[in-house]
């Protein structure tokens, strides 16, 4: 996978579609240990244990903001905190 599928801003929401919990993350379609949430990339999406990728999202994936988590999710400012303080710790 050397092409770029998504845009810059587009890994930044859909990463933090992935890591806000409101729903089910896409995971690595192998059977292994470890985490299989995938993680995107401008190249599309990858596995962090093996080599396994996806090249393509849902639209609403896409466009997740936090704007967008304000309006699904009554929890959004707790989350976007939570992850800011675990993108801290990275």
């Amino acid at each position: 996978m050397t092409e770029k599928v998504f845009t810059p801003q587009q890994v930044k929401n859909l990463n933090l579609y992935q890591a806000a919990g409101v729903f089910h993350p896409f995971t690595c379609g192998n059977n292994h240990e470890g985490d299989n949430t995938l993680i995107a990339k401008e190249e599309g999406w990858v596995c962090p244990n093996c080599d396994y990728t996806q090249n393509w999202a849902h639209g609403l994936m896409l466009d997740f903001t936090p704007e967008r988590l304000k309006e699904m999710s009554p929890f959004a400012d707790a989350i976007l905190e939570r992850l800011d303080k675990e993108s801290a710790h990275d």
